[in-house]
């Protein structure tokens, strides 16, 4: 994922700089709705394309149908049928709008000398840098949060049990 964003960057195109530096695939990004810094995959994602593994169809879900929420999307729910990702369409912009007063972004970025694509995702490197080891010096999971009374949260179906 962090190649795309870094592609994105250098092309000038943004709505994804904030993502930058999460470990992991597009693929993936698009079925866990991936989100950092006030920015979330679902901001840009304008089809996911899916082979289906039970029907072995091919089909295209637009944005409404992956019925994306808070790190949950169609692709996550356990009562439909399984679904490889094969492509994620997303629309990105030439003119881009920054998202930046979230957390300590706004603060990170206050030590750069104008905001830009570049500044945003050097400030968002800068701050995860030390909570997550670089995934190609060490693989890791990245961070996958739940908050508690969520209903996808995995302490509240083992409690039901």
């Amino acid at each position: 994922m962090d190649d795309v964003v870094a592609y994105a960057v250098s092309k000038g195109w943004g709505g994804i700089e904030n993502l930058s530096g999460i470990p992991g695939e597009v693929g993936a990004a698009a079925v866990q709705n991936i989100g950092a810094y006030g920015t979330e995959i679902k901001d840009v994602v304008e089809t996911v394309e899916t082979y289906n593994q039970l029907s072995f169809e091919k089909r295209m879900f637009t944005n409404e149908e992956c019925l994306y929420s808070y790190r949950d999307s169609f692709f996550k729910n356990e009562h439909n049928d399984p679904h490889i990702v094969t492509y994620v369409n997303i629309r990105l912009s030439k003119k881009p709008r920054f998202s930046v007063n979230y957390g300590n972004l706004k603060e990170e970025l206050a030590k750069y000398p104008k905001i830009t694509l570049q500044a945003v995702r050097d400030a968002v490197i800068s701050i995860r840098h030390p909570k997550l080891p670089d995934p190609d010096e060490l693989g890791n999971a990245g961070k996958f949060l739940y908050e508690p009374g969520y209903s996808g949260c995995p302490l509240r179906k083992l409690k039901r049990q």
